[in-house]
């Protein structure tokens, strides 16, 4: 079994490298983006999407987490090795500490069953995207 799943994700990391060479790259390569919540694994293994992004900024609702334990606002966002972004902490559905039209792309994973009113934090992650 151990030996099928390293190979198994040979497989994957080789094609999925391969998949985003070719159809991923031009949405990410060289841009800036904002990450809400976690990083999700797929980004860094199948997808490996943080190699290529010239700047990744996190935010997150506390200061002290769970999986993260204490965190600090400011230049301590760590997305990738030696690649580090701001780390805001604010309420995903009220930005306002980030300005407009800042951000290529936004990455967001298991965030929005954690709301209320999903609509409101969809119009807030929408503002903050560049058109």
């Amino acid at each position: 079994m151990y030996i099928f799943l390293k190979i198994k994700r040979y497989i994957l990391n080789y094609y999925s490298e391969r998949l985003l060479a070719f159809t991923l790259a031009p949405f990410f390569k060289g841009k800036n983006g904002l990450e809400i919540g976690g990083p999700p694994s797929l980004f860094t293994c199948g997808l490996p999407l943080y190699k290529m992004i010239s700047h990744l900024d996190g935010c997150n609702f506390s200061k002290h987490t769970i999986w993260e334990g204490e965190i600090a606002e400011g230049n301590s966002y760590n997305y990738y090795t030696n690649k580090t972004g701001f780390q805001y902490f604010s309420e995903v559905s009220d930005l306002k500490v980030i300005a407009s039209k800042h951000y290529d792309f936004l990455f967001a994973s298991h965030c929005l069953e954690h709301c209320a009113n999903c609509i409101k934090k969809i119009q807030e992650w929408l503002r903050v995207l560049k058109p």
